[in-house]
């Protein structure tokens, strides 16, 4: 079983932690951690030396591009590292760029693995089309570097793809060393849950469950985040949402 992964704002992972509900695993924004008004919020939830001793198992640092609209700099990435201590860190991608990812990639391999010796990298391969999704793959160093240690699918795949199977597929027989991830839900959680579910997949992340108007799981499309980053609460159906999901992917 997969470990589901939470994505959300520090008011609602204050509020899980207080109610013991933070669990284990989690996606953080690196651009989102480097706020002056949130540091010392995500500094004591997730910092090893922080008085409050969560059971941490799985915390990717994510460089953002969604966010953003560009991966972050190593300098904003490093800052963000300091204050949570990740344990993987995205190395940076272009949306459904191939060139673009393979070329960002190939160049922040050395100075990232340099500053983060002590959590895995994970490549993040991008392609509009199957060809080019293969072409990202299998792109030296990026598909054999032994520091790399996580294979990251993006939700834009099954958009595209239709499914992020053979994704999955492809990328363990390519490398079969390295861990997969899922990155966040697609527009078919029929899909996210199949694929979520397989033996080969660690980890899928979202903020849908959390977001949903509805109890998950339901085929509701969640809409663009909007202002719930700034003003999202933890409400009760929220609470269930997120059990739900844990019941599904795993904690």
């Amino acid at each position: 079983m997969a470990r589901y992964c939470i994505v959300a704002p520090t008011q609602i992972l204050t509020e899980l932690a207080d109610t013991g509900l933070i669990g284990s695993n989690h996606l953080l924004l690196a651009h989102d951690i480097v706020k002056s008004q949130h540091q010392l919020i995500y500094h004591t939830l997730f910092h090893p030396d922080s008085k409050i001793k969560l059971h941490l198992e799985q915390i990717i640092l994510d460089n953002s591009v969604v966010e953003t609209g560009k991966p972050v700099d190593l300098n904003l990435i490093s800052d963000a590292a300091k204050i949570v201590v990740p344990t993987c860190v995205a190395l940076p991608d272009r949306y459904l760029d191939t060139n673009g990812t393979i070329s960002d990639s190939t160049k922040a391999l050395d100075p990232w693995s340099e500053e983060f010796e002590n959590g895995d990298l994970m490549y993040i391969p991008q392609g509009r089309t199957p060809e080019d999704f293969f072409k990202a793959c299998t792109a030296e160093p990026l598909m054999s570097d032994q520091r790399i240690r996580w294979w990251g699918i993006p939700r834009n795949i099954v958009q595209h793809h239709g499914t992020r199977r053979n994704a999955i597929e492809l990328v363990r027989a390519l490398n079969p060393h390295r861990k997969i991830h899922l990155f966040g839900f697609s527009d078919s959680l029929y899909d996210d849950i199949v694929c979520a579910r397989h033996p080969f997949v660690e980890s899928i992340d979202s903020a849908v469950p959390l977001r949903q108007r509805t109890q998950f799981p339901s085929a509701e499309l969640v809409g663009p985040r909007g202002a719930w980053w700034e003003e999202g609460k933890l409400t009760a159906l929220a609470l269930h949402n997120i059990q739900a999901a844990r019941d599904i992917f795993g904690i």
